[in-house]
This record gives C-alpha cells, structure tokens and sequence, in this order.
C-alpha cells in the first residue's frame, strides 16, 4: 500500500490555488529533536573516523617505507594489505600513501609549513583530499592547490569532484 504524502495548499500571486507535497507536514517536535541528536553524534563520529584514516595513512606510509611487510612475510606491500589478517583494498591504501606522500609536500611547495600542510589535510578530510589527488600532477593546477584545499573544507564532496574535473 503506497502512502500519499500530505499536501498543503498556498495561494499565489494571480489568486489561484497551489498545491504541492509536503514531504516535513508528519515531522513531529520530538523527532525533530532526535534527528538532531542523532545528526550531532553521527558528525561527531565521522570527525573521529577521518582522524583515524589520516593517522591510519602516516602508520602505512612508515610501515611501507620500513618494509615491515617483509617482517611480516609478505614480499610487497599490496599483498600484506589484502590478507586476510589486514583486509585493506589496495586503491585506498596507494590513495591515503599519496596524500602523505604527494599532496602535503605539495601543499609544502606552495608555502605552507608541514604543520599547516597535515592541518589542512585533516581538516579537508580523506574523500576530499583524494579527490583533488589527480591536481597534483596538473602543473597549472600546483599553485591553487593550498586555496583549493581550503575551500574544500566547506564544500560538499561532488563539489569538490567537479572543481577538480573543470582544472584538469
């Protein structure tokens, strides 16, 4: 059984009558006050989560230049990250090993002191600063990166995607 969404009626300008859905029209008080609640604690537990992706990138970016994945019986990197023991999708570790590899040095050559540059980064997030990894190798794209980054902050994801797409 489909349930019809409740209108709720305007009248416009002219002196005709509109009507439209209105999708919020059973949002009780009390819900709205849990959304809320609920919205609070999933932000901060997405905070948490991209903090422990940034120190979760600096970990294998040692571990990598350390080769402890020899120590640990495997003869690359990228198979030590697929066993079963560690289970990390090789796209993701190569992209958060280029964030500290590639884009805070880059941000560095712009002017920004490393603690600026892993500032920003953290404070950008992982999905956001993988997708303005592809500006790195765009010459033109280098100098913009630090204001790009910063302006990321505040933008949505698909936003910054579509930044990156129109610089390249």
């Amino acid at each position: 059984m489909t349930r019809r969404r409740p209108h709720q009626a305007i009248i416009e300008a002219d002196g005709s009558l509109a009507i439209y859905d209105n999708a919020f029209a059973d949002v009780t008080p009390a819900q709205a006050e849990q959304a809320a609640i609920l919205e609070n604690e999933i932000r901060a537990t997405k905070g948490g989560v991209e903090e422990h992706f940034y120190h979760l990138a600096l970990l294998l970016d040692r571990f990598e230049r350390e080769k402890h994945y020899l120590a640990r019986g495997y003869e690359r990197m990228k198979d030590w990250c697929e066993s079963p023991e560690i289970e990390l999708s090789w796209r993701v570790v190569h992209d958060l090993l280029r964030i500290i590899r590639e884009l805070i040095p880059a941000l560095e050559t712009q002017g920004l002191s490393t603690e600026e540059a892993h500032r920003l980064v953290r404070e950008v997030g992982i999905s956001k600063a993988r997708a303005i990894l592809p500006l790195i190798r765009v010459a033109e794209a280098r100098p913009q990166l630090p204001a790009l980054v910063e302006q990321a902050v505040s933008l949505r994801w698909r936003d910054v995607v579509a930044e990156v797409k129109e610089r390249i």
